[in-house]
């Protein structure tokens, strides 16, 4: 019967470490919210979704909720930014702006699909470019080789045709 006491005791006393630790959570998040507050309200939020009624009751979640929506305002914002990059054909601007989002933001983006499927068209290209180039540099060699040849034995017959002793 002692260990049972023992046992409920420390899962009381865990159960308060869980809560003590979200409401300090809580109070460090931003007011106003801002993306930097991504990490702590993530982390506040599955907490919350992971705790028994009787935990929940202690918490004061309508600040929390108020934060998490505010939260995923500016990260629809901040993903709409990259949206209208993408749809300006701004793919450079685009990439640089969704790489600067946070985590959180990313999944808000609505054509991240066609950014990458311009910047896969765009390395192809460019592979292709390159090889033209490479190829056409080699054709360009074997031309001037194939004219310097010829130069050399056009002007190797002349020699031999000057040398020649002349028949009168």
């Amino acid at each position: 019967a002692t260990a049972l006491l023992d046992a409920e005791a420390k899962i009381k006393a865990l159960r308060q470490v869980r809560i003590d630790h979200l409401k300090e959570l809580i109070t460090q998040i931003s007011s106003p919210v801002t993306l930097a507050d991504e990490p702590v309200i993530t982390e506040a939020m599955e907490i919350y979704e992971w705790m028994y009624m009787d935990e929940r009751q202690q918490i004061d979640y309508e600040t929390l909720l108020a934060a998490n929506t505010a939260l995923t305002k500016l990260q629809k914002a901040a993903a709409a930014e990259v949206d209208t990059f993408i749809e300006n054909g701004e793919y450079r601007a685009a990439r640089k702006a969704y790489n600067a989002l946070t985590e959180g933001s990313k999944q808000y983006v609505k054509y991240y699909d066609y950014l990458l499927a311009v910047e896969a068209q765009t390395r192809l290209i460019t592979i292709i470019v390159i090889a033209v180039v490479v190829v056409a540099g080699g054709v360009t060699a074997f031309i001037l080789v194939k004219r310097k040849k010829q130069q050399a034995k056009t002007e190797t017959n002349s020699e031999s045709e000057e040398s020649a002793p002349v028949e009168e």
